[in-house]
């Protein structure tokens, strides 16, 4: 059995993001990629959150010479939480704006939400975990929010 590079190279991103943490939010569904992008950017926004990008990730690899499926991240934050982090916990900007990947698997599509197993883990405010837990939550709703409705 032969599996292309990409491919690979999607499994090991994913593998590699599970294993690095003790909770990822993750899902699958077998709707159509466009319909579950859709949904997944309008869920983040019922959450109060503002995509601030997509990241194509398959075009990029496409131009290197590969072919791949359909790849995104989305990445998406508050203005004011974002605000707080930076003036507040600059150490902590790295983690932002907050990302779900969606990309094609065969007949699959999966999401996946990032892992917060390392912010949650080195906050050392009240304020900021509680701002990292509503992170984590929000990204698990919308994933299963976003598969509920696209299914």
């Amino acid at each position: 059995m032969s599996i292309s590079f990409c491919r690979l190279f999607i499994y090991l991103f994913v593998a590699a993001t599970l294993a690095t943490c003790d909770s990822v939010e993750n899902a699958q569904t077998r709707n159509d990629f466009p319909e579950v992008m859709s949904e997944l950017q309008t869920n983040i926004q019922a959450k109060g959150y503002q995509v601030s990008r997509v990241q194509q990730v398959d075009v990029g690899m496409e131009k290197a010479g590969y072919d791949i499926s359909e790849y995104r991240i989305v990445f998406f934050a508050k203005p004011g939480e974002v605000k707080t982090v930076l003036d507040n916990y600059p150490e902590f900007s790295s983690f932002l704006p907050l990302s779900i990947t969606i990309y094609r698997d065969g007949e699959m599509i999966r999401l996946v939400g990032m892992p917060f197993a390392l912010p949650r883990t080195h906050a050392t405010t009240q304020e900021l975990k509680a701002m990292i837990a509503s992170w984590e939550k929000d990204t698990a709703d919308i994933i299963r929010q976003t598969i509920e409705t696209s299914d």
